[in-house]
């Protein structure tokens, strides 16, 4: 099978990677701002990483609604974690997997694309979009458990925290995998960690550190670029940071 350049010397590690859309209310004022014109709505965009025991082991912001998936990859600092930590006890890379937004990235590889594919890649292409579905049922999960989460009428990203809800509800989905045993361990065959393992934590006994989370609830949750660049969002500072705070994220 003709795989990945970079894939030919790494393992898949089994962990996958999505970006979600949460719809919201339309808000009063700059509505372009959190419009996603694919999906005509107005939105959030968060992304997560999956592990094959049904846990979301990273979970990045909200942004607003209009960027695309790699954007989020980008300012979320998730690399330099993969760089440090996705490693097996040989020193064999390991890399995720996530869907053509994503592109080919040292520690994250995704389909083949093209028109004229060989018939190895389109088989890899078949089986992994196979196994790569377990990242919608956490998505989904998630919002059967916590129905709120998905009345868009009660998200209003300038009257309430709609990032906190959102995490928070991830938070609490992980603790319902862990004590039902959600399809995805059931799929993969892999045990979910106890809840106090989960939530007090133990040293990684294999120097592999799967968990990887990319800081305190309140770091997760900011949804403006404040590098400015490219992405800075018009408007004046102070209604950002406004925004930033009823969002979910306290003001600096």
């Amino acid at each position: 099978m003709q795989l990945p350049r970079r894939a030919r010397r790494c393992k898949i590690a089994g962990v996958f990677i999505d970006g979600t859309l949460r719809k919201i209310a339309r808000p009063t004022h700059n509505q372009r701002i959190v419009y996603n014109g694919w999906k005509r709505i107005h939105c959030l965009k968060y992304h997560t990483v999956l592990t094959p025991d049904g846990i979301h082991s990273h979970v990045f912001e909200p942004i607003e609604g209009r960027r695309h998936d790699s954007t989020l990859y980008e300012q979320s600092g998730l690399k330099s974690h993969l760089d440090q930590h996705s490693w097996d006890p040989d020193g064999n890379l390991l890399v995720i997997y996530g869907d053509p937004a994503y592109g080919l990235q040292t520690h994250l590889i995704s389909p083949f694309a093209g028109l004229t594919l060989l018939p190895e890649q389109q088989r890899w292409n078949t089986k992994m979009s196979r196994v790569r579905e377990a990242v919608e049922w956490g998505f989904g999960e998630t919002a059967r458990q916590f129905a709120f989460i998905d009345y868009s009428k009660n998200q209003k990203a300038v009257l309430s925290p709609v990032g906190v809800y959102y995490i928070t509800a991830l938070l609490f989905a992980n603790a319902h995998a862990i004590l039902h045993v959600s399809e995805v361990p059931q799929y993969f065959n892999c045990q979910p960690p106890t809840l106090s393992e989960y939530f007090h934590g133990l040293p990684p006994d294999n120097g592999i550190d799967l968990n990887i989370v990319s800081g305190p609830l309140w770091d997760t949750t900011e949804i403006y670029d404040e590098a400015g660049g490219g992405d800075q969002l018009s408007g004046d500072a102070t209604q950002r940071e406004d925004m930033q705070g009823r969002l979910g994220r306290p003001r600096r």
